[in-house]
């Protein structure tokens, strides 16, 4: 099997941990919105303890799906690398950009347009739709970031009674439909980009 096919799985199990995760994000919504519905007191089953449990459910499911992607990213990127030798990040690299403080809010980016414009998309048809997502899904990855920050603050203060604020509720319903929306691209950018890959019998066919 060569790196393309590797790459086409990688991306296939990533798809599916992303679109696994977003229902699971989807839950916590439907949780988040029935306690602030009810002003964190007359919720309907959605109290404060049963809120936090599902966003530690959320973000331990977020860590196994950022190890799929990043399985994905890594192998994408070296089947970029064979027809584009010339391209500034690595295989390594591209999955290493979103550990390092400060360059991780935009090197991940530009690895991402790397991969996705060196495996076609950067000819001019309907592929070129894809470079808009990239832009799409890191805005809302970075602003779920930031709300993810702000929640951290907001738990340092818990309702000694309910144990989860209704500004807290917000946030998480506000950090919910960003984070489907990052899901959502970046499932659609792998998609096309395995597809791109898959079918380039030629690697001239990525110039």
């Amino acid at each position: 099997m060569d790196q393309r096919h590797r790459a086409a799985q990688a991306g296939m199990a990533a798809r599916v941990a992303l679109y696994c995760w977003i229902m699971i994000v989807a839950i916590e919504m439907i949780a988040a919105l029935d306690f602030v519905a009810g002003g964190g007191v007359d919720v309907w089953f959605a109290s404060g303890p049963i809120v936090a449990l599902a966003e530690l459910v959320v973000i331990g499911t977020m860590l196994l799906t950022a190890i799929v992607v990043g399985v994905w990213i890594y192998r994408a990127m070296a089947v970029a690398h064979l027809s584009h030798p010339d391209l500034t990040i690595s295989p390594g690299w591209a999955v290493g950009w979103y550990f390092v403080p400060i360059a991780s809010l935009w090197k991940p980016y530009e690895a991402m347009v790397e991969i996705v414009e060196s495996s076609g998309a950067r000819r001019p048809g309907r592929w070129a739709f894809v470079r808009d997502l990239i832009g799409w899904w890191w805005a809302a990855w970075i602003g779920r970031a930031f709300l993810g920050m702000v929640q951290s603050l907001m738990s340092r203060n818990p309702d000694p009674e309910i144990g989860l604020s209704v500004a807290q509720g917000v946030v998480l319903i506000l950090s919910g439909v960003l984070g489907i929306v990052a899901a959502w691209c970046l499932a659609t950018i792998i998609g096309h980009v395995a597809e791109l890959q898959l079918h380039a019998v030629d690697p001239t066919i990525f110039d």
